[in-house]
């Protein structure tokens, strides 16, 4: 269900145009759909005075929890949730006329006769759901504003990200900075670990990284390397198989768990480069459905290595994460990765039935032990439905 779908199903739920609107991006703002009703309770009817109409006040919130002043005193803060506030009022009058909910609605609601006047004529059914969807079409527009796309080399392979300003600035930024000082006061090489379920962006995200680190850090080389050149060669997995549900399967039908990778070998190899080691490291080749030994020369000053199961709290992977000098983890809704999955499985030409049937199979069941087992982390992030990264460290 989109936004708009979303705050039009909360305001045909009896909840205020200002907690419709507010409710459908709670995920985004890093709040509760409880909380988001809380918040919006008294700014329905525009303050209940036909003031500022509620669906707009609403879509201000957003703003507000997404973009708004995080610290006093910021300049640069002030002035980009001032210049959201004035765009986002100003397309709402362009669209409507006005953004006053008399005037929307042509009858004084503060008093008990507008309000029967707006009953009688249908408008808080009619009139009203217009403007929710009004505001929220804005707001989309607003939030797709901020984002920028960038265009990277990562292992020589071009590729297409997009980020909003507040996620640069506010959580990638910050983070590459704060490795610099970690990297200056160690006086030597670090490793970040990035983990995350399948879907989640985490190669695009490393690789985002490293790019962004030429402007931000340009006296530090980031390098970003990934776990999936530890799978187990195709051959081994057509060979041998593993137990799932009670059942022995060859290992090539459930490539990816984590009984699919050489744990050991990740491990001596991790070791070489903890210890601050310049040597090969492997990548997995998608045509050759093999890994590639020494395809990528790590020699970085910051190392993100990237994978599913690099904070993985079981056996055999839980000390993997004691060669890290800081951890980075993303969070996601299950359902939501299903359909990033899928989408991705048929952008390789798979038929929709057969990409739905591996994801279920294969994938979903890996997203759902990195969810449940991945351990704590220094920072954590959160991936929205807009797909935005939040951080919820507290």
């Amino acid at each position: 269900m989109n936004k708009k779908d979303k705050a039009l199903t909360y305001f045909s739920d009896k909840l205020h145009c200002s907690q419709s609107v507010l409710a459908a991006y709670a995920d985004d703002c890093g709040i509760t759909e409880e909380m988001a009703f809380k918040l919006g309770s008294c700014f329905g009817s525009g303050m209940r005075k036909g003031n500022v109409c509620g669906a707009c006040t609403g879509a201000l919130m957003v703003l507000g929890l997404m973009y708004g002043e995080e610290h006093n005193g910021d300049p640069e803060e002030r002035q980009r949730s001032n210049r959201l506030n004035d765009l986002m009022i100003d397309r709402f009058i362009q669209a409507n006329g006005t953004c006053i909910c008399n005037e929307l609605l042509g009858c004084d609601i503060s008093t008990a006769e507008g309000v029967q006047y707006a009953r009688s004529n249908g408008l808080f059914k009619e009139f009203c759901p217009k403007m929710v969807a009004s505001a929220v079409d804005i707001l989309e527009e607003i939030i797709e504003e901020t984002k920028r796309e960038y265009i990277f080399n990562n292992n020589g392979i071009e590729v297409r990200a997009t980020y909003s300003d507040e996620e640069i600035n506010t959580i990638f930024i910050p983070l590459l900075k704060r490795l610099s000082e970690m990297h200056s006061q160690k006086g030597s090489r670090i490793i970040v670990m990035l983990a995350a379920p399948p879907g989640a962006g985490k190669s695009t995200l490393s690789g985002f990284l490293e790019h962004l680190s030429l402007e931000v850090i340009p006296d530090k080389k980031v390098q970003a390397i990934g776990m999936d050149g530890f799978h187990r060669r195709q051959e081994y997995l057509t060979t041998h198989t593993a137990e799932v549900n009670g059942k022995e399967i060859l290992m090539v039908d459930i490539k990816g768990a984590p009984v699919t990778f050489d744990i050991e070998k990740l491990k001596d190899k991790l070791s070489e480069i903890a210890s601050g080691k310049n040597c090969g490291w492997p990548v997995y080749n998608r045509l050759l459905h093999n890994p590639v030994e020494d395809a990528v020369f790590v020699d970085g000053d910051i190392i993100i290595l990237e994978g599913n199961y690099l904070l993985l709290d079981e056996d055999g992977w839980r000390e993997l994460a004691d060669k890290a000098d800081y951890t980075v983890s993303i969070k996601a809704d299950p359902d939501m990765l299903r359909e990033r999955l899928i989408a991705r499985k048929i952008s390789t030409g798979c038929p929709r039935d057969e990409a739905v049937a591996f994801v279920e199979f294969s994938d979903m069941a890996n997203v759902e032990l990195c969810l449940e087992k991945n351990g704590s982390a220094d920072l954590r992030l959160s991936l929205s439905e807009d797909s935005g990264y939040r951080s919820v460290n507290k």
